[in-house]
C-alpha cells in the first residue's frame, strides 16, 4: 500500500489574546506539534468534536490506522452542512494559514517514488484519508469502496486515480487498473506513473507486447520525477524477464543504477540476471 505521510503546514499563530479558552490552548498547542492523541483529547470538548475528530485522524493517519479509519469515518458520516468543509472557523480564528500536505510513498514498481499533494480541508480529503486508512487497517474492499466515491469529486482526480490503482493491485484486479487508466498519457508526474501502473498491469496479465508499448509512453519525456523514471524501468525490467529477455531486463537495471547506485534491491536482481 501507498505510505501516508500527514502534515499540517501551519502559517503562524495569531496574537495569544484570542486564544478564549483552554481547550481552545490545548487544540492549538497539539496541532503545532502534531500530537494526534492530543487533538483526539480536544475532541471531548462539545464544540471541537467533529472538527477534533477529523484533524486527529488525518494526523493518526499511517501510523495507527485502525483509530484513523474510526474517528474519519465519524467524520464523513456526520459531515457538516454548507460547501463540505469541516473548519468551523477555529483553524482561520487561530492560524495565519492552514495547509494539510498528504504524502505518498509508492513501492510496488520497485522504486520508491514519493508524491505530495496540497489538499482542501474539505470533506473529500477525509474520505479519501479514510480509504487509506481503511487500506492501513486491513478492509481493502471497503477503502476500495470509498475511493472510487470520492474520486469524481477531486479536481486532480488523478491523485485518486493513483490510490486506486494501487488498491487494485493489492487485490489482483489487474483488468480493473487497465480501465481505470485507459486514455491515460504522460503529460505530467501522475500521468506518467499510472502509465507504469497500467503496464505493470498488463505485464501481470501476460500481455507482454502491450506493456513495453505503455512502457515507451511512461519514458517519453525526461521532465518526469526521477523516481518514476526508475519505477518504469524497473517494472520493465521485469516484463523483459517475463518474457525471456535477461538481457534487456538487466539493462534497465544497470540504466537505474547508474543514477541511483543504492536502490534497493536493484543490484540484487541484477545479479540474479547474470550481471
Amino acid at each position: 500500500m501507498p505510505r501516508p505521510q500527514p502534515i499540517f503546514l501551519l502559517g503562524g499563530v495569531k496574537r495569544p489574546r484570542i486564544l478564549s479558552s483552554k481547550a481552545d490552548r490545548g487544540i492549538v498547542s497539539a496541532l503545532i506539534a502534531s500530537d494526534a492523541a492530543g487533538v483526539e483529547r480536544g475532541a471531548e470538548h462539545p464544540r471541537f468534536r467533529r472538527l477534533g475528530e477529523a484533524l486527529a485522524g488525518l494526523l493518526y493517519l499511517g501510523s495507527d490506522d485502525g483509530k484513523a479509519a474510526r474517528l474519519l469515518e465519524e467524520s464523513v458520516t456526520t459531515r457538516w452542512e454548507g460547501r463540505g468543509t469541516w473548519d468551523h472557523g477555529f483553524l482561520g480564528r487561530h492560524f495565519l494559514s492552514v495547509e494539510f500536505q498528504l504524502g505518498l510513498t509508492y513501492q510496488r514498481l520497485g522504486v520508491e517514488v514519493v508524491f505530495k499533494e496540497s489538499l482542501e480541508l474539505a470533506a473529500r480529503t477525509l474520505e479519501l484519508a479514510l480509504s487509506l486508512a481503511l487500506e492501513g487497517s486491513g478492509d481493502l474492499a471497503r477503502a476500495v469502496e470509498v475511493a472510487r466515491e470520492v474520486e469524481p469529486q477531486f479536481l486532480n482526480r488523478d491523485v485518486v486515480r493513483l490510490v486506486l490503482a494501487d488498491q487494485y493491485a493489492q487485490l489482483g484486479d489487474f483488468e480493473a487498473i487497465v480501465r481505470l487508466t485507459d486514455g491515460i498519457a504522460n503529460k505530467y508526474n501522475y500521468g506518467a506513473m499510472l502509465c507504469a501502473y497500467r503496464g505493470m498491469a498488463f505485464r501481470r496479465m501476460g500481455m507482454h507486447g502491450t506493456a513495453l508499448e505503455v512502457f515507451r509512453e511512461a519514458l517519453k519525456s525526461e521532465q518526469r520525477l526521477p523516481a518514476i523514471r526508475f519505477a518504469t524501468l524497473s517494472e520493465r525490467s521485469r516484463t523483459y524477464q517475463d518474457a525471456g529477455s535477461a538481457m534487456l531486463a538487466a539493462k534497465d537495471l544497470r540504466r537505474i543504477l547508474a543514477e541511483r547506485p543504492s536502490a534497493p534491491g536493484i543490484q540484487e536482481r541484477l545479479d540474479v540476471l547474470g550481471g
